[in-house]
């Protein structure tokens, strides 16, 4: 049977009241990372300070100190290659692209890295080499931010808004 608008609706908002503590705490640890990056970094354009909060908060919750690592060393990994790279292939070209895509899993697997890792070096590798704007500090301050932007999300993580966190696994 297909379920009608308003059992469709009422499904939607359950939904929304199970999860609106986890829409607080991304929207609250996107913004604190991203003004951290920019304030006191003054990172012009901190993309991985939000997105590495925003992923960390997601990764599931007794992994997430593990998992923040993982991201933190892939995103650094796959930045320092593609700035490496594209500084040798140039940018936007199916070479670069292929040879940081293969270079960045190898990476990840000699570092012992799970798909965490191995995905987030990778993705942002293509990212830094398709879409981002050249960055002459060699992934420093890319770097810096996946740092700011993990260590807010734990930060977030350790607040007291979670009544029961039993309920919640």
């Amino acid at each position: 049977q297909k379920a009608t608008p308003y059992v469709r609706s009422v499904t939607a908002l359950r939904r929304l009241r199970a999860d609106w503590l986890r829409i607080v705490e991304a929207t609250f640890a996107a913004a604190v990372a991203w003004v951290i990056a920019v304030r006191l970094l003054h990172h012009p354009q901190p993309f991985f300070a939000p997105a590495a909060a925003l992923i960390v908060l997601g990764v599931t919750r007794g992994q997430r100190l593990q998992r923040a690592a993982e991201i933190v060393i892939g995103v650094a990994v796959g930045v320092f290659l593609a700035d490496l790279i594209t500084y040798a292939l140039g940018r936007q070209s199916v070479a670069t692209l292929v040879v940081l895509t293969a270079l960045s899993l190898t990476t990840a697997i000699l570092l012992g890295g799970g798909p965490i890792l191995a995905v987030q070096a990778t993705v942002s590798a293509v990212y830094v080499a398709v879409v981002a704007a050249p960055d002459h500090t060699l992934g420093l301050s890319r770097f810096t931010d996946a740092l700011v932007g993990g260590a807010v999300a734990l930060a977030v993580n350790q607040l007291p808004l979670h009544r029961s966190p039993v309920r919640v696994l």
